[in-house]
């Protein structure tokens, strides 16, 4: 007699196992299935590059204002965005044009807008390139995560 309730004992310990096992593997599964479909961040970030890039480039050269035009924008080393602008008629202002000062107030919209801020937290660096009608480089800045804790 306490054979057979040893034989149905583990035959029922067995069953519970296994039901054990089976709810595990489908609940991981169901974890693993639910993160395979869904987009990581850093496929999100690649589609806002390309998206931006070619939005702007599509519209591109572009007046901003009467001394700013957006010439072309591109994505390089990973997870940069450069972008490309001229300032007509340069040579009127130059003295009073500060890079450090576009700089400061790009930064600040830039690390405001919470979702660019995202895109920053996600790794993405911004690169301004400015040149003047005849070509030659104005100057350049690049804005990262780092310079948002600055501001």
């Amino acid at each position: 007699m306490l054979g057979k309730i040893w034989v149905i004992s583990k035959k029922i310990v067995w069953m519970i196992l296994l039901f054990g096992a089976i709810a595990i593997a489908g609940s991981v599964g169901k974890q693993m299935a639910k993160a395979w479909m869904t987009t990581s961040d850093t496929e999100k970030l690649e589609k806002f590059i390309y998206e931006f890039v070619k939005g702007i480039n599509s519209q591109s050269p572009k007046q901003l204002d009467p001394i700013t035009r957006i010439d072309r924008t591109e994505a390089v080393d990973g997870y940069k965005i450069r972008a490309y602008y001229t300032l007509v008629n340069y040579n009127i202002y130059a003295q009073g044009f500060k890079l450090a000062k576009l700089k400061e107030l790009t930064a600040k919209k830039l690390c405001v807008d919470k979702s660019q801020y995202s895109n920053l937290q996600l790794g993405l660096v911004w690169e301004y390139v400015y040149k003047q009608e005849s070509g030659a480089e104005v100057g350049r800045f690049k804005i990262a995560k780092a310079d948002c804790s600055v501001i």
